[in-house]
């Protein structure tokens, strides 16, 4: 909640300024997770609404139809099908294959190849 005030005050709204928010979460968070961040951010807005950061995405690019969103990050891969409406939670996966795999796959061909290679991921 702190944060969302602070962030809000770096917009130097005018007193009677209505405050609304549109806040991204991952592809699957749960329900439980979503009503967390809506109450968090309810005591310093006037609306809030939840989306998914690949939506947001989407809606950024301007691309909400026939679009497949892929988010890889760290540790998951999200994924969201847009076709034109709020994605549902069956429009959206994550997987645990991402950049650390990836990196950990690229680690192992090398040093497989170059027996003896000093490879580390900071590289």
């Amino acid at each position: 909640a702190h944060f969302i005030t602070h962030l809000i005050g770096l917009s130097d709204p005018e007193t009677y300024d209505r405050v609304v928010a549109v806040i991204g979460a991952p592809a699957e968070a749960s329900h439980v997770d979503k009503t967390a961040i809506f109450d968090a951010a309810a005591g310093s807005v006037n609306a809030a609404m939840i989306i998914s950061e690949p939506f947001a995405v989407a809606y950024a690019l301007d691309m909400l139809e026939h679009t497949l969103v892929i988010d890889i990050g760290a540790g998951t891969t999200d994924l969201c099908r847009v076709y034109g409406t709020i994605p549902g939670p069956g429009d959206q996966m994550h997987t645990g294959y991402a950049g650390d795999y990836v990196d950990g796959q690229i680690i192992k061909e090398v040093q497989g190849k170059y027996n003896g290679a000093q490879v580390t991921k900071d590289m």
